[in-house]
């Protein structure tokens, strides 16, 4: 139980990725998606950071008071993956919504 505090940073973490691509995409669809977070803290970015932010914070308490007896090692390959497969999803969507 010693890795419970990574193990839940780590699980955040890869729910965090999938959320902040989703929001993004889902901003440069929706307009007035866009406007309410922009009226959230001035920038639509600020208010995806905070969003973001605030998950992560929330659900790595929440995974740690569940605790886990997860491998380490297995959410660390998972984290990598959702942080590779988010990062190319948002390269590619702005690449093809640039063409």
């Amino acid at each position: 139980m010693k890795n419970r505090l990574a193990i839940s940073a780590l699980k955040a973490f890869s729910i965090y990725a999938v959320v902040i691509v989703l929001m993004v995409i889902a901003a440069e669809f929706s307009p007035p998606f866009k406007k309410f977070l922009a009226d959230l803290t001035g920038h639509h970015w600020t208010a995806k950071g905070v969003i973001g932010a605030s998950l992560f914070i929330i659900l790595t308490v929440i995974f740690n008071a569940k605790g886990s007896d997860d491998n380490l090692g297995k959410n660390i390959n998972i984290a990598i993956f959702t942080s590779v497969s988010a990062s190319l999803v948002m390269f590619l969507f702005f690449f093809i919504h640039a063409m």
